[in-house]
């Protein structure tokens, strides 16, 4: 569905200028804007059967779809456009709470399930709750590595944070300062094999969205 998508951001990261973007700006509305709209579309039924408090907006304001622009102001990269693209679905209480995650590159594809940045109160409230036996961390790590997904997002810390035991069976994951897990996918099969793939790994992770949820107080 996205073979010519993952073109597109191939040729961008080789021209990343405005002068080329805006020759090809057809080009990416075509290969990379109107195949996002349309997963986001196709993929909504899905996710509202799954949860009605994950929100598909395919456009408009608040839009699944990240933005191809970068925000360079406080980057030494000031490569104006993304060579990558993403569909988020977010937590309609808390656009900050777990989400489900759509990513595409030329280096790599896949989904991603959890929160990508998590908020002191919030990680410290994970981090309790993977302590705590009666929450089951153990049962949402078993799923995930059953499925083959890996965490992700960011360098964990070197020791396990102060006032938890370093000892600890999950010591790992208690350094870790987000609590997202994501496996490849392959983009560029045909729609509808995509979204019974998308949608089946993200019931995969399901447990971590469920733990994340109930830890945050947040519906599901």
């Amino acid at each position: 569905m996205f073979a010519k998508t993952l073109k597109f951001l191939d040729d961008l990261a080789k021209h990343n200028d405005k002068v080329w973007f805006e020759a090809h700006r057809e080009r990416y509305e075509r290969d990379v804007k109107g195949p996002m709209v349309a997963f986001v579309e196709m993929f909504e039924p899905r996710l509202a059967a799954m949860s009605p408090h994950l929100q598909a907006v395919a456009t408009g304001k608040g839009s699944s779809i990240s933005r191809i622009h970068r925000d360079t102001r406080f980057s030494s990269d000031k490569s104006p456009y993304k060579d990558w693209m993403g569909v988020h679905f977010t937590h309609g209480v808390r656009k900050n709470g777990p989400g489900l995650h759509l990513h595409m590159s030329r280096r790599s594809s896949g989904v991603g399930v959890g929160v990508w940045m998590l908020e002191p109160p919030d990680l410290k409230r994970v981090r309790d709750a993977i302590i705590d036996k009666k929450r089951g961390w153990g049962q949402v790590r078993q799923a995930l590595d059953e499925h083959g997904y890996d965490f992700i997002g960011g360098e964990p810390l070197k020791n396990v944070p102060k006032g938890y035991p370093p000892d600890h069976a999950f010591a790992e994951d208690l350094k870790r300062k987000n609590c997202a897990a994501g496996r490849a996918i392959d983009v560029t099969i045909d729609p509808e094999e995509l979204l019974d793939q998308v949608e089946a790994a993200f019931l995969d992770a399901w447990p971590l969205m469920q733990f994340l949820c109930d830890v945050m107080e947040l519906p599901l």
